[in-house]
């Protein structure tokens, strides 16, 4: 691998690149109920133990039917969840990027100092529909999905995984940028510096969870790279090993 003077930028999907949470929230609900006859879901995200939806639709299982699902269900669900989502952004007129994020991702992927990656909570079939409509970048950005993982954690340390490949480098630090609480958690428990993206109440969960640096969107590119060069990972300092090349603190 490279030297590792790069920081990783990790970028949550929903809400944090694209305005389709609540496009996304309601196929899924739906997709429950018309595939499995799962009504009454609760749809307080943050209540679940793992916000993804192979977690979510688990989760569901073990207190519906008191097992897993299989792999016939799960991809039974994802067809029918993905054909609802792509009719409702079809009904919708498309789906909208975050205000300035097209400009920021174009600036990031030019510069020599930034690599980025995705981790989305969603399955992939429905964050490449949501990316594309959006008209933001897909291919050649490496990307983990709830297809690839259960946990958050996971999905962001496939994503940073994924990204020393594609970019033959380690790095030296990782950024990670969403609007849940659970993105939040996450950051908190893999030692990653944490960007939130989030207005009004959205933003106040953001703070009461421990977020220092929330912005209500990317219109501030500025504001945005002030942040992503000056922060570091909250006591989980990276230390060089002894080859020179960029290690975790024990423990992250």
């Amino acid at each position: 691998m490279g030297a590792c003077n790069m920081t990783l930028i990790i970028f949550d999907i929903d809400g944090t690149l694209t305005e389709s949470f609540a496009l996304d929230a309601v196929a899924f609900l739906d997709a429950l109920r018309d595939v499995f006859g799962f009504d009454d879901i609760p749809d307080d995200w943050a209540s679940y133990q793992h916000v993804t939806d192979s977690g979510i639709l688990a989760e569901v299982f073990a207190l519906r039917r008191d097992r897993a699902p299989s792999p016939e269900e799960i991809a039974r669900i994802q067809a029918h969840f993905v054909a609802l989502l792509s009719a409702r952004v079809a009904a919708a007129g498309g789906i909208r990027p975050v205000n300035g994020v097209a400009a920021v991702l174009t600036r990031l992927f030019a510069s020599p100092d930034y690599a980025v990656a995705y981790a989305s909570g969603g399955w992939g079939a429905a964050a490449r529909l949501k990316l594309r409509s959006a008209g933001l970048p897909i291919e050649g950005v490496p990307c983990a999905c709830s297809d690839d993982a259960v946990s958050r954690e996971d999905l962001c340390r496939l994503a940073q995984a994924r990204a020393e490949v594609h970019y033959a480098q380690s790095f030296a630090r990782t950024i990670y940028v969403g609007d849940g609480v659970w993105d939040v958690r996450a950051s908190r428990n893999l030692g990653y510096e944490f960007i939130g993206v989030g207005r009004g109440a959205g933003a106040d969960k953001l703070h009461a969870e421990g977020a220092v640096h929330v912005l209500p969107d990317f219109q501030d590119s500025a504001g945005f790279f002030m942040l992503v060069s000056t922060i570091q990972p909250p006591n989980k300092a990276l230390q060089r090993t002894a080859s020179g090349r960029c290690a975790p603190a024990s423990g992250r």
